[in-house]
Order: C-alpha cells, then structure tokens, then sequence
C-alpha cells in the first residue's frame, strides 16, 4: 500500500458518494420545468427519469472502482486500522494549513 493512497479519504468517498448522486438527482428534479399546478410536465418527466437513471448508475460505478482499488490496497498483514485519516500536521492534506496557522500566530 502506497502512502500517497493511504493518505486520501476512500473511506469517506465511498460511504457519501452516493449521497453526493442523490442529491445530484434532487436537484436535477427541483430544476425541471413544472405546469401551473407544480406538476413535472410529461416530457419533461421522461427526462428527469432517464437522468436520474445515468446519475445513480454513474455513481455506483464510481463507489464499485474506489471499493475495488481499496480491496486490492488493504494489507492483511498490518496490525491496527487502515485508510485512517487523522486530523494534524503529519497529514499531507492538513500541513499547508497548520503551517500558515503556526505563521500567523507567530
């Protein structure tokens, strides 16, 4: 296991991925055209349904090929948790923003 992929948040992608695709499909119905009486049109339906359709299978894609590259990056011989992240400066994504933190307090 590499430390550059141990270091991104997988596990977090993984579990709010599909989040992130239902709330692509609430805004994609939210933004269709209505009828008076707040109805979805008819054509318009189709649509909305058909899109919503290529969102959640974009993202099942997209969470399977992040699982898989986890399943294959775990190491069984590793003794504790993996692909933690933990907050601090010994963590790539944190450093550049506790070291300007650390400046500005000086």
């Amino acid at each position: 296991m590499t430390e550059d992929f141990a270091g991104a948040p997988w596990l977090s992608l993984i579990t709010f991925a599909p989040l992130l695709g239902a709330l692509c499909i609430i805004a994609r119905r939210a933004l269709a055209r209505k009828e008076d009486d707040g109805q979805i049109e008819a054509g318009e339906q189709v649509l909305v349904d058909q899109t919503a359709r290529w969102i959640a299978l974009g993202f099942t894609i997209i969470t399977f090929v992040i699982s898989v590259f986890v399943y294959f990056a775990f190491d069984p011989t590793l003794v504790g948790y993996q692909f933690v992240l933990e907050k601090g400066v010994d963590h790539p994504a944190l450093a550049d923003n506790a070291r300007t933190q650390r400046i500005a307090a000086a």
